[in-house]
């Protein structure tokens, strides 16, 4: 018999007649056999090989349409239909609820795994074996679209049950990011041949946290480069920084709250005010606003404004020293004395130190307190001369109407931890500030006040006049009467304008 053909509005073939028995149509080929057929006992409709209905079946398609792939595999074909190229899925069934997946390249198999709940899948990639975790093999997500290729979105998730409004899988030759399912979308770890965990993006219907799930940094990137990197301890770095080296360019912002800004040959930092005139920066203590850097047209105030030096005492000493002192100069300068060492990449550093029986030019091995790193790093360090042209040693005014004073005692330096040796201390010496008086004089506001040769301060004679004489013996003028703190020797301190900075 040749060719059926059944002609008709509404042509049917029908096989069988609804009694307990199988039915097929069999393809009698010269080599092998197939047939399509329906198994009346399991009431399956069954594609398979050989001449007999449940002979070695290939696909089935029960009541429900579910589709069983028996003992087999499918081939995605990119260019060809000869299964040298594209995706395999199958090959061997390893359980009832685990399959095989097969990544052929060129007629060449670049990988083979089982991929059950729990498990992973390992991808190959360029001869190195990448592993994703799998939570399940089951999803729970409104839509999955496949596109793209290495570099690009290789999967988007969408619909209702995506609970944020797109997730993308993604590849870039290091990481591939896999959906898993759960009441939350979530990323989950990726692990590389090495065991390298890599990244995990949790997302609920109120927020998405991105985590890291061991010590190692979460870093952001574009175009397969890094730009901002978190660190085991908090630390965010960004702009090319990825560690808090000091000397490194970029921008950090540490877990103690500390920023920095490190950039070469530009402007470090800008602070621009729109629209109207206010304060630019807000300086507070302990919560308290204590001063502010304001404009106002094209002028910039510094809110209160108080100039300090730095300066030390002849013999290095630390002496109680009360508020609002009278200071002089003396001809002896400040001398500070530093370590000096390559931290690497001819980075140097420069630290504060005394010279402790050793002198300039001496190397020794020192611990970089600066640094962030537990426990402190420790470098060969050379002694090196801190330039210093401008600041002199000190001693309480002695002298009455002293030309010498320099300002009054503000306070020791309160950023010296007590490693460097010396005993530096803040002048007051331009500006709002306060100024201490001896117990037995009465000041008012506009007074000049000169050194009564104690440490405290008199006012000078209302007939002097302000030649540039006396002009140099001035400490300050008074702005006000109230007496904003009694020592103990009953002198005080008023407020006053300083001029000798």
């Amino acid at each position: 018999m040749g060719t059926i053909q059944i002609d008709g509005s509404t042509p049917k073939l029908t096989i069988g007649n609804a009694t307990a028995e199988d039915a097929l149509i069999l393809f009698d080929g010269n080599a092998q056999d197939f047939y399509i057929g329906l198994d009346d006992s399991a009431d399956d409709l069954i594609i398979g090989l050989g001449s007999a209905v449940g002979t070695t079946p290939a696909i089935s398609i029960n009541e429900d349409r579910d589709v069983t792939i028996s003992d087999g595999a499918i081939d995605f074909d990119v260019a060809s239909h000869d299964g040298s190229n594209g995706l395999k899925l199958g090959g061997t069934l390893v359980t009832t609820t685990a399959a095989e997946i097969n990544l052929i390249d060129g007629g060449t198999a670049r990988g083979t795994t089982a991929i059950a709940d729990g498990d992973g899948v390992l991808i190959n990639d360029a001869g190195t074996m990448r592993q994703t975790t799998v939570e399940t093999l089951k999803t729970y997500i409104g839509g999955v679209t496949l596109s793209g290729s290495e570099n690009n979105n290789i999967a988007t998730v969408t619909g209702a049950n995506a609970l944020i409004g797109e997730a993308r899988l993604y590849y870039d030759g290091d990481v591939l990011w896999q959906e898993a399912s759960g009441s939350t979308t979530e990323f989950r770890q990726t692990v590389d041949g090495a065991g390298t965990y890599w990244s995990s993006l949790i997302a609920s219907a109120s927020n998405v946290k991105l985590y890291t799930r061991t010590a190692s940094p979460l870093i952001l990137g574009i175009n397969n480069a890094e730009k901002v990197r978190i660190d085991s301890n908090g630390h965010f770095f960004a702009c090319g920084k990825t560690s808090t080296d000091i000397g490194a360019l970029g921008s950090e912002l540490l877990a103690n709250g500390q920023a920095n800004f490190i950039t070469d040959g530009n402007i470090v930092v800008n602070v621009n005010r729109e629209t109207d005139d206010g304060n630019l920066v807000q300086l507070l203590q302990d919560n308290a606003l204590h001063g502010t850097i304001a404009v106002s047209g094209s002028t910039v105030s510094y809110n209160a404004f108080c100039g300090s030096h730095w300066s030390r005492l002849a013999d290095n000493s630390k002496p109680t020293i009360l508020r609002g002192t009278v200071m002089e100069s003396i001809a002896t300068m400040v001398d500070w004395y530093q370590a000096e060492f390559d931290i690497g990449g001819g980075k140097m550093r420069n630290e504060p130190i005394t010279l402790d029986g050793r002198a300039v030019g001496d190397t020794f091995t020192h611990t970089w307190t600066n640094s962030q790193e537990e426990p402190k790093e420790t470098f060969t360090a050379t002694i090196v001369k801190e330039d210093n042209e401008q600041l002199p040693k000190c001693k309480i005014s002695d002298t009455a109407d002293s030309k010498a004073v320099y300002g009054v005692f503000m306070n020791w330096d309160d950023n010296d931890d007590g490693t460097t040796g010396v005993n530096d201390m803040s002048i007051a010496s331009l500006g709002a500030f306060v100024v201490r008086v001896h117990k037995d004089e009465t000041v008012a506001i506009g007074n000049w006040l000169v050194s009564k040769g104690d440490g405290t301060a008199k006012v000078l004679a209302g007939s002097t006049a302000i030649t540039a004489d006396v002009q140099s013996s001035l400490i300050g003028k008074v702005t006000s009467t109230t007496k904003t703190h009694i020592h103990a020797d009953d002198s005080y301190c008023v407020p006053c304008t300083l001029h000798c900075g």
